[in-house]
């Protein structure tokens, strides 16, 4: 009899032992699982998430940009505005600029011309030649686009020195030659703000024609390219912001009605809705505390 009790406590203990032993090791598993999602989901917020999330609201912005740059685009050329849309969806291959970029650059610029009392639709045309002009220029002086443009409005308005980097030279002197050349004014004659940009815009042309298609003839070359191939990203970004507009419009709808419905409150309602907020707003710390409780347990 004491020989079978001693041999069922020796069975107890090892059944026991070996309980405990599968207790700790499903406990480090536990926590081993933890520790492995926990790195996962850290990982993914890193790898997928943020970028994701950086990635829409860039892409909105964008879209955004796009939006209000074809609005500029019809308020200076009206009509004649579909030239400017028309060629700017081409921009980025043709020089190097995103059509945001283009459309921003054509408002300012068409704006300019405009003052020379030509068509609109001359104008655009002529817009168009100008930034074609400037890329080329940009190519040959190994610089941004956007600076040489930068460069020509600034002369168009009377400022030569940005300019002068381009070896382009202006002066009273040579314009006042070039509109009497283009049969805008007399010898005698004093030139007219309209006429002065006319002058300006041919003496730029003239003295910046032997860069003429360097853009194009040079845009399998790596400085060229990568003007290309940011403009473009820039584009599909733009585009893909495009499908987010309407999902950001709809949660800024539920959001002006939520706001419209807190201030329509009573004060009383106000608090207790600030209370349940607040309550709602630490579950997430809550959690997080019980679990590093609940991981500290196991160890």
């Amino acid at each position: 009899m004491a020989e079978k009790l001693g041999t069922a406590v020796l069975e107890l203990s090892t059944d026991q032992k070996d309980y405990d032993k599968g207790l700790r090791t499903a406990k480090q598993k536990a926590i081993e699982l933890s520790e492995s999602f926990t790195r996962i989901g850290r990982t993914m917020s890193a790898a997928i998430t943020l970028p994701l999330a950086a990635l829409s609201s860039l892409a909105v912005k964008a879209s955004s940009d796009l939006n209000e740059s074809m609005n500029a685009v019809n308020v200076v050329f009206g009509q004649s505005a579909n030239i400017i849309e028309g060629w700017g969806a081409t921009a980025s291959k043709n020089v190097g600029l995103a059509q945001a970029e283009f459309n921003e650059m054509a408002t300012v610029l068409g704006s300019m011309l405009k003052q020379t009392g030509a068509p609109m639709a001359e104008v655009a045309d002529n817009t168009i030649m100008v930034t074609q002009r400037a890329a080329d220029m940009a190519s040959v002086f190994n610089t941004d686009v956007k600076q040489a443009l930068v460069a020509i409005q600034a002369a168009l308005r009377g400022e030569t020195e940005p300019i002068r980097k381009f070896g382009v030279l202006l002066n009273e002197a040579a314009v006042k030659a070039k509109a009497v050349e283009l049969g805008l004014i007399d010898a005698n004659e004093q030139m007219s703000e309209s006429q002065k940009v006319t002058a300006r815009l041919a003496a730029i042309m003239e003295q910046t024609s032997q860069v003429a298609g360097d853009f194009g003839n040079t845009s399998d070359q790596l400085a060229n390219r990568l003007r290309i191939l940011k403009a473009r990203a820039t584009d599909i970004i733009a585009e893909f912001g495009k499908s987010l507009v309407p999902v950001l419009e709809s949660l800024l709808t539920v959001a002006e009605k939520v706001i419209s419905a807190f201030a329509g409150m009573s004060d009383n309602l106000k608090k207790l809705v600030l209370i349940l907020g607040g309550l709602a707003a630490a579950a997430g710390p809550v959690s997080i505390f019980a679990g590093s409780i609940m991981t500290v347990s196991y160890t």
